[in-house]
């Protein structure tokens, strides 16, 4: 019995340890989002030829931009998101957080420095939704490597060849692709 105990507390410090990983590496991954994005949206406006004023503009700026961005990803709970279940209501959260962190941000900068190119924060902010939501599907897709290794698959035979099996099989095909796999189907009807 204290043999169980003591092996369940151990797997409980592993989950606690493995979630705080993945919480700084979210957080690293996303303020290194936030810093490319304004990188390579000044790099596209200017087509390569930065002005330095702009340059170092953006690099006074980044400590206050990262700290809003991080903000606003805690308050929208995306560091409390369960990833390898991700779906279309992740995705408009990131949408909206990225949102709402890009409106402050440009409004901080246009308050502090009125000549900052405006282009900047509207590619800015695309390019952020598309590093952070990548971000999550990298992690969704490495849990999902993660967990095919570790386990086998169990074979499944579904009984009717019908419309409910055909629907049966998609779900095992695109839900349970890494925990199920498909041997075929049995049915009565010999057509």
């Amino acid at each position: 019995m204290k043999w169980q105990v003591n092996t369940i507390n151990a797997l409980k410090g592993r989950d606690d340890s493995l979630r705080r990983l993945i919480l700084v590496v979210l957080m690293l991954a996303d303020a290194i989002s936030i810093t490319l994005s304004g990188f390579i949206a000044l790099h596209l406006r200017f087509e390569g030829q930065v002005p330095a004023h702009y340059f170092y503009t953006w690099i006074n700026f980044l400590p206050v931009i990262i700290i809003i961005g991080l903000a606003f990803f805690l308050i929208f709970g995306l560091y409390q998101r369960l990833w390898r279940y991700a779906g279309v209501n992740e995705l408009l959260t990131i949408i909206f957080a990225v949102t709402l962190n890009s409106v402050v941000s440009s409004l901080y900068m246009y308050i502090t420095d009125p000549s900052f190119p405006r282009s900047v924060y509207i590619m800015t902010w695309g390019l952020n939704i598309a590093f952070v939501g990548s971000s999550r599907l990298l992690l969704r897709s490495f849990y999902y490597r993660y967990k095919t290794f570790k386990s086998q698959r169990t074979r499944v035979l579904i009984v009717g060849a019908g419309d409910a099996g055909a629907l049966i099989a998609r779900e095992i095909q695109h839900r349970y692709y890494d925990s199920k796999q498909l041997v075929g189907f049995i049915d009565d009807d010999r057509s």
